[in-house]
């Protein structure tokens, strides 16, 4: 019987743990990112309790998730880069295009 709660816990603790991993990196990168370029020109989305699909092909609000980015530059231009941690990984989408020049060149 205690074998079964052991199992069911690391069960259900694994994405939990990763769920708290993926805000903690989101944070971490966000902060730093804060440092390179001002508060005014990034932007975090933590989505860590979803699923990499569920929020890029749509997010839960039924919306694309790309009108979700867009709405963001919409009401920041200045936004450079916008940050968005998902269960699986942790995203980077470049807005600025001289950062983009310096970056590919």
């Amino acid at each position: 019987m205690i074998d079964i709660v052991v199992l069911l816990a690391v069960i259900l603790g694994l994405p939990i743990c990763l769920m708290f991993y993926r805000t903690y990196q989101g944070t971490v990168i966000y902060n730093r990112a804060v440092k390179a370029f001002g508060k005014n020109n990034v932007v975090y989305f933590n989505r860590s309790y979803m699923t990499y699909n569920a929020f890029f092909d749509r997010n839960s609000s039924q919306l694309d998730c790309m009108s979700l980015y867009t709405n963001e530059i919409k009401k920041n231009p200045d936004v450079k880069i916008i940050i968005t941690s998902v269960l699986q990984t942790t995203n980077y989408l470049v807005c600025d295009l001289e950062m983009l020049r310096k970056v590919s060149y």
